[in-house]
């Protein structure tokens, strides 16, 4: 488990994929952006999964073991979902976008929140 704090929900990533040596696939989709979060970062231009995210929580886990976290949170009404999957290849790190698009899983030179408060 990990706190993606500074950076964001991809910079977590990233310090996950690093701590075990692997690569990792990330559907954006699949991340819960709030409705007032996506706003302000629009009006900034930022990018809410390079923005801080106390609170969240990144769980790796073995494939089979997700369906049953993911149950176990939401009966606490925590909602959790899915949002990649680990590869052997530690270069090999992907950010897929909804249309289907593909790049380099970015790494968060700097929170976002920085980006925000300097305007």
């Amino acid at each position: 488990m990990h706190d993606p704090t500074e950076g964001g929900i991809l910079n977590g990533i990233h310090e996950l994929a690093d701590a075990a040596g692997l690569g990792v696939k990330v559907f954006e989709e699949k991340i819960a952006v709030e409705p007032e979060t996506a706003k302000i970062c629009r009006f900034y231009e930022i990018d809410p999964l390079q923005l801080i995210s106390s609170g969240a929580l990144l769980i790796a886990a073995e494939r089979e073991a997700a369906p049953k976290i993911i149950d176990s949170l939401c009966k606490e009404h925590i909602y959790a979902e899915v949002i990649g999957e680990f590869n052997p290849n530690p270069n090999k790190r992907i950010l897929m976008h909804k249309d289907d698009s593909a790049e380099m899983l970015p790494r968060p030179v700097s929170d976002h929140l920085w980006i925000a408060l300097s305007h």
